[in-house]
């Protein structure tokens, strides 16, 4: 085995820390050239990781939300109450607040499944109370879910209107 200074004076080991020693000063050149692209690039991307997880913390939240605001009323719409089902039930609050009527779930979460069931229930007790101009909105609410089978009830529900 070679030792240490053996090693030092052989050519071909010369010749690689050298090598070394310039690419570890190119990159260094390159760093220090390109260092504020590099640093604003991965700023940029904690940004963007930041702000993905943000909206999908806040996107869980309103249909947990959702879920539970129309939990609250469906119990009214399947016993055939369906004037607190259209109108809340503000005799009973839960954490605070009064229960919320099938109109306003379908309104304020139009923009989930839950919203889109609250807005077909509310179409069909519409319905029921032939109420057909109200039922049809509600309907039509309700054809823009991804759902088939909302869809399909929700159409169901606009030709019982017309």
């Amino acid at each position: 085995m070679k030792n240490q200074e053996e090693l030092n004076q052989d050519p071909m080991i010369q010749v690689e820390n050298e090598i070394l020693i310039d690419d570890q000063e190119d990159i260094i050149e390159k760093v220090k050239k390109y260092g504020r692209y590099i640093l604003a690039g991965a700023a940029g991307l904690v940004v963007v990781l930041i702000a993905g997880y943000f909206f999908k913390s806040q996107e869980e939240e309103k249909l947990n939300e959702a879920s539970v605001a129309l939990s609250r009323i469906q119990s009214y719409y399947f016993n055939g109450e369906y004037d607190k089902a259209l109108n809340g039930d503000a005799s009973v609050k839960v954490d605070g607040m009064p229960i919320m009527s099938l109109p306003e779930v379908a309104e304020a979460y139009s923009g989930t499944d839950q919203g889109m069931m609250a807005a077909l229930y509310a179409g069909n007790a519409y319905l029921m109370q032939n109420k057909m101009e109200d039922a049809a909105r509600y309907f039509d609410m309700a054809t823009s879910s991804e759902s088939k089978v909302l869809k399909m009830g929700a159409l169901a529900g606009l030709g019982a209107c017309r």
